[in-house]
C-alpha cells in the first residue's frame, strides 16, 4: 500500500548523523596506501589509480554505511532512523542510555526482536518503547553521541487526539 507523501517535507525537531569517529576514517587512506604499494610492482601508475580507488571506496562504504536519526514533526510527527519511520502515536517510553546501560541492553538485556540502529564506535543510546501491538519488535534501540538531546526531541513530540492511523510501525520504509 503507498502512502501519500507530502511536497515539501517539514525541517526535522533533531538530526543526528552516526558519522564513524576519526580513527575509522583513517581506514581510507591506509587501504589505499596498502593497494597502492601492492600494485607498485605492476606500475606506479596502475598503484597511483589502484590506491587512489581504494581510499575513495573504503571512504564512501564508511559514509553510505552512516545513517541518519531524525525527529521529525509537521503533519506526521516520528522518529525516522535511516529509511525505517516509528510514527509518533506508537511511541512509548523514552529513555536515554549511558555506556552502561547500553552494553546491557546490546548483551544480557536484549530483546532479540527489538530493531536496532547501533553503531560499534558510540557507545551511549536511546531506546523507544514501541506500543504497536501489530509490531513485533519491542522497542527501538537507537546510537546517539548525544542521547539526552535525541530523548528530549522525542519526547516534544506533539501526541496526536486520534492515537493510531493504522500503519504498522517501522514498516513503512522510504525509497
Amino acid at each position: 500500500m503507498s502512502v501519500p507523501r507530502p511536497a515539501v517535507l517539514p525541517p526535522p525537531v533533531h538530526v543526528e548523523r552516526l558519522w564513524p569517529s576519526p580513527g575509522f576514517w583513517a581506514l581510507g587512506p591506509g587501504a589505499g596506501l596498502f593497494a597502492g604499494l601492492a600494485l607498485t610492482p605492476v606500475g606506479q601508475g596502475v598503484a597511483l589509480s589502484a590506491g587512489f580507488a581504494v581510499c575513495l571506496l573504503v571512504l564512501g562504504l564508511l559514509g553510505a554505511g552512516s545513517p541518519t536519526l531524525a525527529v521529525v514533526g509537521g503533519a506526521r510527527p516520528g522518529v525516522r532512523a535511516g529509511r525505517a519511520f516509528l510514527p509518533v502515536e506508537h511511541i512509548g517510553a523514552v529513555d536515554a542510555l549511558d555506556e552502561a546501560q547500553t552494553r546491557d541492553v546490546l548483551g544480557p538485556g536484549a530483546d532479540a526482536r527489538a530493531f536496532a540502529v547501533h553503531r560499534g564506535w558510540i557507545r551511549r543510546s536511546v531506546r523507544i518503547a514501541v506500543v504497536d501491538p501489530r509490531d513485533p519488535a519491542p522497542y527501538w534501540l537507537l546510537s546517539s553521541r548525544d542521547p539526552q538531546a535525541l530523548a528530549d526531541a522525542v519526547r516534544a513530540l506533539p501526541r496526536r487526539p486520534d492515537g493510531h492511523d493504522g500503519q504498522a510501525a517501522h514498516s513503512e520504509h522510504t525509497s
